[in-house]
């Protein structure tokens, strides 16, 4: 039998001769205190190191007492991650409570090679060749009177042992009271998990709002700077000329003007210099600008004629330095460059 079965979407499965089960004085402890008690409660019926030993606690007490299932963490760790993955963290829980409960009553279910026995929240698993030998040791142990064979194949038909003989088909569903492996250290890791799932598909979200967001305002600087270099070059033309750019001049002007945009978002990085380069445009009224190149981190304008007191005013702005590379042309740079 393999080590877990996933095949119910309700419940995983894992054979119940992996699992010990235990009993004990039922305390008034919060879970968590009695997990963390158990392996001193048990230290002298254990034939393995706590340490390596996974303890989980049923629900309910009953008669003053309370079941506690013990099974190996290297069994739980082959199969933790493959219930986390493929059964969300249903319960994990022994087979033996695929078999009806009746109070009082063990139920036996017999197989080829395995026969499951259950009475109320814990049970065994017992080789059918040896069952009608072991039984009535078990059947002593627990202080049972009443037996109920539930398989097709009645390993107890003929027998001294009294029973009683009923088929039931068994389903992938649990028949309660059971007790789920899931606990302590094991429930966590699957919070855990999915608190994992969630952060990752919220950063992926949280990334691809970003992006848009950025995008969009890229989009909505790009064109608003656009907008900015055309209104103010159509400006220093009218101060220049008096009248609006005709189509050719503005073809002159303004070509490649979102590209240009473009270019000094990412060469002046969104830090105002082109305003102030439209500034200290304004302010020298006796300059006139017959084109302006872009590229990122510097602007080349080409002069009707020379004129120093643009360059002075440029040279007084903060972070940008400004020279002339021709008698009409001046390069405007960020500083370091």
């Amino acid at each position: 039998m393999n080590d877990i079965n996933t095949a119910s979407v309700d419940y995983s499965w894992i054979p119940t001769e992996k699992v010990v089960f235990q009993r004990i004085e039922a305390v008034k402890f919060s879970q968590r205190k009695l997990l963390q008690a158990i392996p001193w409660m048990l230290e002298d019926r254990l034939l393995q190191d706590a340490a390596e030993l996974h303890f989980a606690l049923a629900a309910n007490s009953v008669g003053g007492q309370q079941t506690v299932a013990v099974i190996s963490k290297e069994i739980m760790d082959a199969v933790d991650a493959t219930v986390q993955e493929t059964a969300n963290n249903t319960p994990l829980l022994a087979d033996i409570y695929q078999l009806p409960c009746r109070e009082q009553c063990l139920t036996i279910y017999a197989e080829a090679d395995r026969t499951r026995l259950r009475f109320a929240d814990r049970g065994a698993v017992l080789p059918t060749e040896q069952l009608v030998e072991l039984l009535p040791l078990w059947l002593a142990a627990e202080g049972i009177q009443q037996v109920l064979v539930c398989s097709e194949e009645n390993p107890l038909e003929g027998t001294s042992i009294e029973h009683q003989h009923q088929v039931i088909a068994l389903t992938s569903q649990a028949h309660a009271p059971w007790i789920n492996l899931n606990q302590g250290d094991y429930l966590k890791r699957a919070v855990n998990s999915r608190r994992l799932q969630y952060t990752a598909a919220a950063s992926v979200l949280f990334a691809l709002l970003a992006w848009l967001g950025l995008s969009l305002l890229d989009n909505y600087q790009t064109h608003q700077l656009a907008d900015d270099i055309e209104n103010h070059l159509i400006q220093v033309y009218e101060e220049a000329y008096g009248e609006t750019p005709d189509d050719v001049n503005a073809d002159i002007l303004f070509r490649q003007r979102t590209a240009e945009a473009h270019r000094v978002l990412a060469g002046f990085n969104g830090n105002g210099l082109v305003n102030q380069l439209g500034g200290a445009l304004r302010r020298c009224s006796s300059c006139t600008v017959t084109s302006a190149s872009i590229w990122p981190g510097k602007i080349e304008l080409q002069l009707a004629k020379p004129n120093e007191a643009l360059r002075s005013n440029l040279e007084g702005l903060t972070g940008i330095s400004a020279r002339w590379t021709s008698a009409t042309t001046l390069l405007v740079e960020e500083d370091g460059r």
